[in-house]
């Protein structure tokens, strides 16, 4: 295998640039075979997959993990608007053309889900898979542990936060510890996420915390999508069980009431918190295997 990174440095020399609407964005592109776009949410970066590429490109995939705008080494405009949903689609919908995508398949993580949605609605006919590890779904089940309205003095103060460098790593790293209940992180594996949080992400952090009603409508639209249109998308999910932000006891049942989906798609993941690729990252990339048939 040709990717190799312990420390957040190797990760992001591997990465290729594109120029895409307000900025440049940061991606990883690894093996031959059918197209996987992997996407975070917030406040990680492409690292969150790292020890999901070499599974899935010996699967024979083409593994391809973007930087959202705002995070890891991709440009972090201050123009807030450069974050909504619609403009995290618009630049991944420019990614897979830049890439001549014809087929692919989706796996989105956390806000990942919404950022992705116009994205995949716009493209459904090209989307084979689509994988939800614990995403913005259903409102219901939707629990952040702080929803500030927009504007709010607490707004920009939190993206303050989060870019300066001695309280924005501690922030991250209470985040990484709320969203494990079993896996520690080790001091590198957690720099990957707050590395470059100091570097200007405070407009991307205080767009999705200003702004957490439209993440919670665009997962209504999305599952309204769903539930009406014969999309054609395979779609299956792996849930980390022990999440107190996404929470899986509200979610799955809406999966399979509202969604159609079938139970033996949707796996449980009971000792695994939020952040299921640190805690399982073999676990996960068999399941997304599996799930992909």
């Amino acid at each position: 295998m040709s990717y190799q990174a312990s420390k957040i440095e190797e990760h992001q020399a591997q990465l290729y640039r594109l120029t895409a609407t307000t900025g440049k964005i940061a991606f990883l592109d690894e093996g031959k075979g059918d197209p996987i776009l992997l996407i975070h949410g917030i406040p990680t970066n492409s690292w969150l997959y790292r020890d999901l590429v070499n599974p899935l490109v010996s699967q024979g995939h083409r593994v391809i993990v973007p930087d959202m705008l705002g995070f890891g080494a991709s440009d972090k405009p201050d123009l807030e608007s450069s974050y909504a949903p619609e403009m995290h689609s618009h630049r991944l919908g420019e990614l897979v053309d830049a890439l001549k995508l014809d087929r692919f398949s989706v796996v989105v993580h956390d806000a990942g889900g919404p950022w992705s949605y116009d994205m995949i609605k716009e493209r459904h006919k090209q989307i084979d898979n689509l994988v939800f590890l614990n995403t913005i779904l259903f409102p219901e089940g939707f629990n952040p542990p702080i929803n500030p309205k927009g504007g709010s003095f607490f707004v920009k103060l939190l993206g303050e936060l989060y870019e300066s460098g001695t309280f924005g790593k501690l922030i991250v790293n209470s985040t990484l510890k709320q969203g494990t209940s079993k896996h520690k992180l080790k001091r590198q594996e957690r720099r990957g996420y707050w590395h470059n949080l100091k570097q200007g992400s405070d407009a991307a952090i205080r767009y999705f915390f200003g702004h957490l009603d439209k993440m919670r409508s665009e997962a209504e639209e999305f599952h309204s999508f769903l539930e009406s249109t014969d999309h054609g998308i395979n779609i299956g999910s792996i849930w980390g069980m022990e999440d107190d932000i996404l929470i899986g006891e509200k979610q799955i049942p809406l999966m399979i009431s509202e969604l159609g989906m079938k139970e033996e798609r949707i796996i449980k993941l009971e000792d695994v918190s939020h952040f299921v690729t640190e805690e399982e990252p073999e676990r996960v990339a068999k399941h997304i295997c599996d799930l992909m048939g």
